[in-house]
């Protein structure tokens, strides 16, 4: 438990050291507005983890380490997969569908057509990395969560300094170091935690699970 503690400690500690060089170069490389909209994006996405996530991972920090047992942990997580899955297919189907009035209502200004797409994936793999990430927090796995942190961390600022530093691709260029990073540590942590993970879906747990954590999309929102 020690170990793990400190596992999470140090990655928030570098996460926060990391974030201040990230600032920076965001404030120097993004103009006002860009710099305003990518903040915007994240106020954004903390919304779509609270209501298209169904907020799963708290149904999963309550139930999976109350789950006995290699087969019913397996049961729980891969049916939250589908899921999210299912959210995340209602969630791209509304945004595309609907382009012109998210654009008009929810951003009060025209937006690329690239820089959309963009940020629907960013949306995607935001709140994807936000479930198998915390995972690692439920099956009290400190020292994966670590290095998935800084396969995201590391990445990001890599990719971050090409595209916006020396490719100048602006806000574009911070959306996909951001995808990139996600999709990095997404793949990292599937591959870790790809036992728990099957064919498997339960009506029952679905229900079970969804009745905890509907309470909860409203409470978090409000």
């Amino acid at each position: 438990l020690i170990s793990n503690a400190l596992y999470f400690t140090i990655s928030s500690a570098i996460s926060k050291i990391i974030s201040i060089f990230l600032i920076y170069i965001y404030v120097n490389y993004l103009s006002v507005e860009e710099y305003g909209l990518f903040d915007y994006f994240f106020i954004i996405a903390t919304l779509i983890n609270l209501t298209f996530s169904l907020e799963i991972t708290q149904g999963l920090a309550r139930y999976l380490p109350a789950f006995k047992g290699f087969i019913n942990k397996k049961i729980l997580l891969s049916t939250s997969v589908y899921l999210l899955l299912f959210s995340s297919i209602i969630f791209v189907l509304i945004f595309f569908i609907l382009e012109s009035y998210v654009k008009k209502y929810v951003f009060s200004f025209n937006i690329g057509k690239s820089t959309y797409i963009l940020m629907i994936f960013f949306f995607l793999l935001n709140f994807f990395h936000l479930f198998f990430k915390n995972n690692f927090r439920w099956l009290a796995n400190g020292k994966d969560f670590f290095v998935q942190s800084l396969i995201f961390i590391v990445s990001n600022s890599i990719f971050l300094y090409y595209f916006l530093v020396i490719k100048n691709y602006n806000i574009n260029g911070a959306l996909i170091a951001n995808i990139i990073s996600a999709f990095l540590a997404i793949l990292y942590c599937f591959y870790k935690q790809k036992i728990f993970f099957g064919n498997y879906f339960s009506k029952k747990i679905a229900k079970f699970l969804l009745k905890f954590t509907t309470p909860l999309i409203l409470s978090s929102s409000a």
